[in-house]
């Protein structure tokens, strides 16, 4: 069953139907850590709304902050969101 959304509860849930023991199965999800990175089609897709190759782009300008793990680049989340408070301009500067 092939699924093409990125949303972990989608993922939890087709577990969930696929385990032997769904309430074990459930227990285990709830207990698990959240990632704290995301891919570079993750991370400009669900911060900016940018397609697969716009974030590989956007990551290479150095407009995502990436890490690298090995031979894999990953978005660290709460770097990315440092990014976007400290780009925002306060509410009273128009300018």
């Amino acid at each position: 069953m092939k699924i093409a959304c990125y949303k972990y509860e989608t993922i939890a849930l087709v577990a969930l139907t696929a385990c032997p023991f769904p309430k074990q199965m459930e227990k285990n999800i709830m207990n698990a850590p959240q990632a704290m990175t995301l891919t570079i089609p993750e991370a400009g897709s669900i911060y900016f709304g940018l397609c697969r190759n716009a974030s590989y782009i956007a990551a290479h300008r150095g407009e995502l902050p990436t890490v690298k793990i090995g031979r894999l680049y990953r978005v660290p989340i709460r770097a990315l969101e440092q990014q976007l408070d400290s780009t925002m301009k306060p509410a009273g500067s128009a300018r």
